[in-house]
């Protein structure tokens, strides 16, 4: 009679395991899923899907199209994605089988990045500028009738002059008299003699010219 009693509490107990081995498969299920671009069928890749059920939470990234496959034990579950440019997405599922969902992310108006430095060599604005020797202001002087040296700066860039036996400089399209002229830190405000002809600078006694064609870069 023991010996009978025995068998069924072990078929009892077997009974259980398989009912509640089949309750188990019964309840889990493979949740299979696509995020997308919301209102469109645009894949967003590599988003960011956690998923939570009553076990340790599981995250997994999407693929190249979008996809993602996760098995979830729980009829009850939630789903949170992240994607950085989207705003981050939450809802709770209940599923009583395998099932395919689609998620749809929004576009977030800021994208969030990482902390990042940036280093870079800041070089000091310097203004464009021409030198001209003391022999260069010598040699080019004496190529007019008078010598003069303001001459060597009609070889640069940008100017010109009255006339040909004019002393007066002309920058860019600008006049004569917008020209500003400093000898040894002092400005002279018209320094011709002859209206313009020729300067009151003597191209012996320069060491060199030092000419700027404005007040900023170009």
């Amino acid at each position: 009679m023991s010996q009978n009693k025995n068998t069924i509490v072990m078929i009892i107990l077997f009974s259980v395991i398989i009912l509640y081995s089949l309750s188990m498969q019964v309840s889990a299920s493979i949740i299979t899923g696509k995020v997308v671009i919301k209102d469109t069928s645009i894949p967003v890749k590599k988003a960011k899907v956690t998923i939570e059920d009553h076990k340790k939470p599981i995250t997994i990234l999407t693929d190249q199209k979008g996809h993602f496959e996760q098995f979830v034990s729980a009829q009850k579950f939630k789903v949170m994605i992240t994607a950085n440019g989207y705003m981050p997405y939450e809802q709770f599922f209940r599923v009583t089988g395998n099932q395919s969902i689609k998620f749809e992310l929004e576009i977030a108006k800021v994208i969030q990045a990482g902390k990042q430095t940036v280093y870079a060599n800041q070089e000091r604005q310097q203004l464009s500028n021409y030198k001209v020797d003391s022999k260069s202001i010598k040699k080019l002087s004496k190529t007019e009738l008078f010598s003069d040296p303001i001459t060597p700066l009609k070889y640069l860039p940008g100017t010109g002059f009255r006339r040909t036996f004019s002393a007066e400089l002309f920058v860019r399209g600008g006049n004569s008299y917008e020209v500003a002229h400093i000898l040894d830190g002092t400005t002279i405000d018209f320094p011709y003699f002859f209206g313009g002809g020729v300067s009151l600078f003597n191209a012996e006694t320069i060491d060199n010219v030092l000419f700027f064609p404005g007040g900023m870069d170009v």
